[in-house]
């Protein structure tokens, strides 16, 4: 008996040997660099950037490619403006009946995933994200480093073009295992106190739009990870909307992102200001894909839930007033046909007289560096002036949005 149980123990402590040798040398085993040249970069920002927006007939959403420079303040983008794909870049959306992304329509981007119109501020959200493919780079898992490079823009549209910004040639950096996402950002400003005031922001390289945090190199497909956003603290101009530090969802997106946005005008959509949306302007997450074919599988977004408050804004909403006399400009409907020779109707841009924006997307020219003063409460004011309106009405709004 005592022959057989020794027997056995021989047995168990050859086969555990055999298992720490074999750990052993897996563990030492080198895991290989190797080089990518279709990867493939997802991502839809946050809810807000997928939400609709208080100013009524308005959306946030994405185009492929830069949309056009309006040339002047107080446009919103037609559809014959807006691309879902421009090379390397193309927009999806999220459809609920087949549990699959599909290229995005202009339809699309006022209605959730159920295909029902978008009635509140609150979700549910038209689940739409960036799609860019061709990034080439190198992985190299064993050192924990990694570097993806893409070619191509997309912009990004609040309140359907009132404030836009785009992006371009995304990079994806991981060292010690840590990934950061930066891209050059870019567009137009103007000043609430100069409706006519139109200058080129000079474009900003390196913009951190993501810090990714510890990343799983070693799946050998790609890797999906949420961006630093709750209880992330950022440094504000004393003449801005503070951060708000309470709450569940209280957080921002980098500094060098947020510097940007306040230099143009648009800062609080992008931290929590105390605003009603301020849960929706959480990162989502990230997806790289080593290989646009085959793609990192994720999680399929929420297309329930939210509130159905509707925005209001009456100071937008009003019909808009003709001046008495010539040759002061009509101002249009949101999204009635252009006529005003500054903004043509082939541009898909829709006029309305004297709202200003806060950028474009055309390349901006050669010069030094601008300086916007305005901020987009100033542009549904101007609203609000030519209808007549409260301005403490619009105020009202305002706070609401942000």
């Amino acid at each position: 008996m005592r022959s057989e149980i020794r027997t056995a123990l021989a047995a168990l402590v050859a086969v555990a040997v055999v298992l720490v040798t074999a750990s052993a040398t897996v563990a030492a085993t080198p895991r290989p660099a190797f080089t990518v040249s279709d990867a493939q970069l997802r991502w839809g920002f946050n809810n807000e950037s997928n939400n609709r927006a208080f100013a009524p007939g308005t959306f946030n959403f994405f185009s492929a490619g830069k949309i056009a420079n309006p040339g002047r303040g107080g446009v919103t983008l037609k559809e014959s403006g807006w691309d879902a794909s421009t090379g390397d870049v193309r927009i999806e959306k999220f459809s609920a009946s087949s549990s699959s992304w599909s290229l995005a329509t202009w339809a699309g981007l006022r209605t959730d995933s159920r295909g029902a119109a978008m009635a509140g501020t609150n979700g549910p959200f038209s689940n739409h994200e960036v799609v860019v493919d061709g990034g080439t780079g190198a992985v190299d898992p064993d050192a924990g480093t990694a570097t993806i490079r893409w070619t191509g823009s997309f912009t990004v549209l609040y309140y359907s073009g009132y404030s836009f910004f785009y992006v371009t040639d995304p990079e994806l950096t991981v060292k010690d295992g840590v990934g950061t996402l930066t891209a050059t950002l870019s567009g137009y400003g103007s000043s609430m106190t100069d409706l006519d005031r139109w200058e080129a922001i000079e474009p900003v390289d390196d913009v951190v739009l993501a810090r990714l945090g510890a990343v799983d190199l070693d799946d050998g497909r790609g890797f999906d990870a949420t961006p630093a956003y709750r209880g992330v603290e950022v440094d504000l101009p004393a003449d801005q909307t503070q951060q708000v530090r309470s709450g569940d969802a209280w957080g921002s997106f980098p500094q060098s992102f947020i510097d940007y946005q306040v230099s143009s005008g648009s800062g609080s959509y992008w931290y929590a200001s105390g605003g009603s949306t301020d849960a929706h302007k959480v990162a989502l997450p990230v997806t790289v894909s080593y290989s646009a074919d085959e793609p990192v599988e994720t999680d399929d977004p929420p297309t329930t839930g939210g509130g159905t408050t509707t925005p209001t804004n009456d100071a937008v909403d009003r019909p808009a007033q003709t001046p008495a006399a010539p040759p002061a400009v009509t101002s249009p409907p949101i999204d009635a046909p252009v006529t005003s020779a500054a903004v043509r109707a082939d541009a898909g841009l829709t006029r309305v007289q004297p709202m200003s924006t806060v950028l474009g997307a055309a390349p901006p020219p050669e010069g030094p560096r601008t300086r916007p003063v305005w901020i987009l409460g100033g542009a549904l004011l101007g609203a609000a002036v030519v209808a007549g309106a409260s301005p403490f009405a619009y105020a009202a709004a305002r706070r609401r949005a942000t």
